[in-house]
């Protein structure tokens, strides 16, 4: 069940990919990496390379923090919050939803040029949601969306605060 969720949100990721928020620090790269490991672990979202790809770092939690260190409580307020709710989620008129067990991954990438280091972001979010008709559960899945790239530049703003500055 966890592998084909954390399938899911690899699919839904790729498919969004094109939407990670973007940031050119001054600073190279190792300092900017520094920061950004930094955060994340502090944030409890530790961040480990990715073998494949130098400069590409993922991290995955179920315990969802902003930027400044506060939780998240709960995939309502996440969605809410940090994803794209331009479509609901809802198969049946009248049904709402129960969230549970959201999942964040993060993927970050960083890019040296002569003069700057470019941050990219992408948070994923899954959880497993049940739809309720009066009150009875009537179907239960897997489910993610896409972000809104609010909490990334949330993320990149808070690592821009927390690098040195370049002289």
């Amino acid at each position: 069940m966890r592998n084909a969720l954390w399938l899911s949100l690899l699919i839904a990721t790729a498919l969004h990919a094109e939407t990670s928020a973007s940031h050119s620090f001054p600073q190279p790269c190792p300092e900017v990496q520094s920061a950004a490991l930094a955060l994340f672990q502090h944030n409890g979202l530790p961040l480990t390379p990715d073998p494949a790809c130098p400069l590409c770092f993922t991290g995955k939690t179920e315990h969802l923090k902003d930027a400044a260190g506060h939780p998240v409580h709960g995939a309502r307020t996440a969605i809410k919050r940090y994803m794209d709710t331009s479509r609901d989620g809802r198969n049946i008129p009248g049904a709402w939803l129960v969230h549970r067990d959201l999942t964040t991954t993060a993927n970050l990438r960083l890019e040296q040029t002569a003069t700057a280091c470019t941050g990219h972001l992408l948070f994923g979010y899954s959880w497993y949601a049940t739809e309720i008709l009066v009150i009875l559960p009537v179907d239960g899945d897997p489910a993610s969306r896409p972000s809104n790239l609010r909490l990334e530049h949330e993320y990149l703003d808070q690592i821009t605060k927390d690098v040195r500055p370049h002289p």
